[in-house]
């Protein structure tokens, strides 16, 4: 029974020690992006110009996700000035909705051009509500879901599950600095306690790496989120 044991956990700790490794190789090739925006695609382009624009909620704002959510939505609402804007976001009663509304404002869209879902507390819950919100009487509109890159897949999914017949998404992808980032050690002065190597034309390893680890994270969240939607039965 002890060598059982012992043989058990050698294979758990070598299976976490590749597991572990196999994220580290990843991070130095291109592979955990391609993952991360594969989650951001879907086929579905709207024909007509998009009646409503949806903005999932997401980690409320002032938040990373927040603000380039209503960032992108209120350039296209600058594009399609005669759509509605639907704000998909639970009131937690706190200032989030608030801060929401204002910050939309802030970005020129008025207040009476806003309807707000402030109920689901996720995505399936939110679809569904927004579809008795958006639908009746016969209309069928034109819907564009803005959401975070790894999010689009699943809301679209589930937006078509609960009944949204025309609907198309748009991610909030972040813009990179096109400065050239690299400097020389020697020009930056201070001396290190340490022999440390020089890593100053080393782009990979000051930012494409840890990217990579965000991006292996949220893709890995995501595909877990995708798979208990499926058994689910909400996409």
């Amino acid at each position: 029974m002890v060598r059982l044991v012992k043989r058990v956990v050698q294979v758990l700790v070598g299976g976490a020690g590749l597991v572990f490794l196999t994220i580290l190789a990843l991070c130095f090739t291109p592979y955990p992006w391609r993952a991360y925006a594969w989650l951001a695609r879907d086929g579905h382009v709207l024909i007509t110009s998009p009646d409503v624009l949806v903005l999932m909620g997401g980690g409320g704002i002032p938040s990373e996700s927040g603000l380039m959510r209503s960032y992108v939505l209120a350039q296209m609402a600058r594009k399609y000035p005669n759509a509605m804007v639907a704000v998909a976001m639970p009131d937690t009663n706190d200032v989030s909705c608030i801060r929401m509304r204002e910050e939309l404002m802030l970005r020129g869209i008025k207040p009476e051009r806003m309807v707000w879902e402030d109920q689901g507390r996720n995505t399936r819950e939110q679809a569904l509500r927004l579809h008795d919100l958006l639908y009746g009487d016969g209309l069928a509109p034109a819907v564009l879901v803005i959401t975070s890159p790894n999010h689009v897949k699943r809301a679209l999914l589930t937006f078509r599950k609960a009944g949204f017949h025309d609907v198309a998404g748009l991610a909030e992808f972040g813009e990179s600095l096109t400065a050239d980032m690299h400097y020389e050690r020697e020009d930056m002065g201070g001396k290190p306690a340490v022999p440390l190597p020089d890593i100053g034309r080393a782009y990979t390893l000051r930012y494409a790496f840890w990217n990579n680890l965000q991006y292996q994270m949220r893709t890995v969240q995501e595909l877990a989120g995708l798979a208990y939607y499926r058994v689910m039965g909400w996409i």
